[in-house]
């Protein structure tokens, strides 16, 4: 179902799972579990507007090389601004960029030796276990 559409479309995590479920009589959470996690045949990937895409895996190198990268760019740099301007819990001292490209490598090794959610992939990597906030800015308004 999923390749016949290209990709579904998804607002957030649960709607993968709904989006899939709306369109299948024979569907159910857990085949679509397994083939995300499982079979690894169906890939969860955040696209266009920073919104989750689900397709099927061969598609992935396309999906890659048309949005993904130019949008993990844009988001990696705000990401080290947040963090530069911010700080995060537990702080990162020394170089923040190596910081970030050391994490990356972690990660990414992690994801080579296993499939994993998001949550799993946050308990298995300390380092993705920090915590950033964004700086509010207020404006005082002139009392006159």
């Amino acid at each position: 179902m999923v390749d016949a559409l290209v990709a579904v479309h998804a607002t957030d995590p649960a709607t993968v799972y709904l989006s899939v479920l709306a369109r299948s009589r024979t569907t159910n959470l857990a085949d679509i579990h397994e083939a995300m996690y499982g079979q690894r045949a169906l890939v969860r990937w955040m696209a266009m507007r920073r919104t989750l895409f689900v397709f099927v895996r061969e598609d992935v190198a396309t999906i890659q090389a048309a949005v993904s990268t130019p949008l993990a760019a844009t988001l990696r740099r705000r990401l080290l601004s947040l963090i530069d301007r911010n700080g995060i819990e537990p702080p990162v001292t020394g170089d923040l960029p190596g910081w970030l490209r050391s994490t990356e490598a972690t990660v990414e090794l992690t994801l080579r030796q296993r499939s994993a959610t998001g949550a799993e992939l946050r308990a298995a990597q300390p380092r993705l276990r920090f915590r950033a906030e964004r700086s509010v800015t207020t404006r005082r308004l002139d009392p006159q």
